[in-house]
């Protein structure tokens, strides 16, 4: 997060901050003072559109709205307050229609700010300086919604043992917003339905193992695209956690390359073994993948306690970590007691 540029905001007598931010064409439109500005989000893009002081908000800060790549918003000149456009260019910053002929004002902070877009139409309140306030409307041009999501994963008939899986699927251009469905692959009945202007998703709380399906559409400043294609996905239940057999837990020995073993779990294809002299794990001594359910170090560890632990990977994905069991290797020393005859001098 950095700042772009800085900005003395003042208007007549009014200090006015930035105001009326609004999103189109991936740029940011917004006013400061008398001006209009955009920025794509560097320093070098962040620039005025209309240096006019027809655009100062004197009565207030009116919304602008974008729509089909074409700025609507209350300006200020000769005119009044009325309704503009701009098209991003200073050229094509300009009165768009005079409702309240003369210097009235059609619109005020309270009128305009109050639009509503509905696909291609924009409707607000206005004076026209005969009839009072009034439900306006505007044709904004042709609309259209955008294509459907392209799916990326889980891929279609895919099959994990992670409850919580990333759903991901391409940005549609254009797109606002995008609605995920995850479904019941049995019943079809409806879990997941929700709203995010990301393009991708994870769930929460996690799925309970079961088939599923998903998919996707995208929403623009028109309309919902058509749902992409439907998905399949499958949710593993949980594969088995290996039993630590030996070093047993908390067990001591001079054995510094002690063997570590455990059990065999149903349909693991490797097992990972890792050793630490630190509880959590950040850095191993040990760290192997293996494919049999022994491992006997070939460095000789250090005296201390340390701590093991086995997990199972399997076709789905990996399994839990086995819980932890510590083992402390002895410094070296007399393993064996040894006993010598003592022998004292005869006092007599």
């Amino acid at each position: 997060t950095v700042p772009l540029k800085g900005f003395d905001c003042w208007c007549d007598d009014w200090a006015w901050g930035l105001v009326d931010l609004t999103e189109m064409g991936g740029k940011i439109y917004f006013r400061s003072d008398e001006d209009l500005w955009s920025s794509d989000g560097t320093v070098a893009g962040t620039k005025t559109v209309k240096l006019s002081s027809s655009l100062c908000p004197e009565n207030g800060s009116h919304a602008m709205e974008g729509v089909n790549d074409t700025l609507f918003f209350a300006g200020y000149d000769k005119a009044g307050s009325e309704l503009w456009t701009s098209d991003g260019t200073s050229a094509g910053t300009q009165l768009l229609t005079d409702i309240h002929p003369g210097e009235g004002w059609s619109l005020d902070e309270w009128t305009w700010f109050a639009n509503v877009r509905s696909r291609n139409r924009l409707f607000f309140a206005a004076d026209d300086g005969a009839h009072g306030i009034e439900l306006w409307s505007l044709d904004t041009g042709p609309c259209s919604g955008p294509a459907e999501p392209i799916l990326n994963t889980p891929s279609d008939n895919a099959s994990t043992c992670d409850a919580t899986p990333l759903f991901d699927w391409s940005p549609v251009t254009g797109a606002k917003k995008y609605q995920i469905r995850i479904a019941d692959g049995d019943t079809s009945a409806i879990l997941i339905q929700t709203v995010t202007s990301e393009s991708s998703f994870t769930p929460d709380p996690p799925l309970s193992p079961g088939t599923y399906f998903w998919r996707v559409r995208a929403f623009n400043d028109c309309e919902w695209s058509p749902w992409s294609e439907k998905w399949w996905f499958t949710v593993e239940p949980p594969p088995p956690v290996p039993e630590l057999s030996s070093p047993v837990d908390e067990s001591q020995t001079y054995e510094t390359r002690p063997i570590f073993e455990w059990s065999s779990t149903q349909d693991a294809v490797r097992y990972r073994l890792q050793v630490d002299d630190d509880a959590s794990f950040a850095s191993p001594v040990i760290d192997k993948s293996k494919t049999g359910t022994s491992y006997r170090p070939t460095e000789p560890l250090p005296p201390g306690t340390y701590h093991w632990r086995v997990r199972g990977s399997y076709d789905c994905g990996n399994g839990a970590w086995a819980e932890a069991h510590s083992l402390t290797v002895l410094p070296a020393g007399l393993e064996y007691g040894a006993y010598l005859p003592l022998v004292t001098r005869d006092a007599r």
